[in-house]
């Protein structure tokens, strides 16, 4: 989770959009707020405004561990080419940026994942889903085609759990069914 959002929409003049509509549009935030109170999204993105988000995955329920976590950024392979092909470069897509996307749910590609950001290695460098010198790999996964169709369709219902396009309203007991 970026912090720092209040800074970055006064510096840009909100060409970006408010610290809220940053956070909704262009983080992963909204899929881990979409089951809960409103209350804890206003305070997410309050705390993203700020300078630290050192306290935003506890308050999100997601302690981090002794052992450490490994958020490798990954990237679709016919996505990549797409974003080359009609805007010039590729870019992180966000959606195969949630924890558990083995696929992607537009293409049904298993995804690469780089070798940076393994282990806190290369936070802070930026680079691109074209470049080089990523390393990426693709998934681990030696997949039949029911369960590539299946991680496909749970891909799916995470990106409409990001982008707020649920077909209902949350409802533990549909969602046990």
């Amino acid at each position: 989770f970026p912090s720092h959002l209040e800074y970055f929409a006064t510096i840009t003049g909100g060409a970006y959009g408010s610290p809220l509509e940053l956070a909704l549009k262009h983080t992963v935030l909204p899929y881990f707020t979409v089951f809960r109170p409103l209350d804890v999204l206003v305070q997410s993105v309050a705390t993203m405004g700020g300078p630290s988000v050192e306290r935003l995955k506890y308050s999100l329920g997601l302690p981090a561990s002794h052992m450490g976590a490994s958020f490798p950024l990954r990237y679709c392979p016919a996505c990549r080419d797409h974003d080359e092909e009609w805007i010039g470069y590729a870019y992180w897509h966000r959606i195969h940026q949630i924890p558990g996307i083995h696929v992607c749910p537009i293409h049904r590609e298993l995804v690469r994942r780089t070798q940076i950001r393994i282990n806190g290695m290369g936070r802070t460098r930026l680079v691109l889903p074209a470049d080089d010198d990523i390393c990426a790999e693709a998934g681990e996964l030696d997949l039949t085609p029911a369960a590539r169709d299946l991680l496909g369709r749970l891909a799916a219902l995470s990106q409409c759990a990001l982008t707020s396009q649920l077909p209902g309203p949350y409802d533990p007991s549909l969602l046990q069914q």
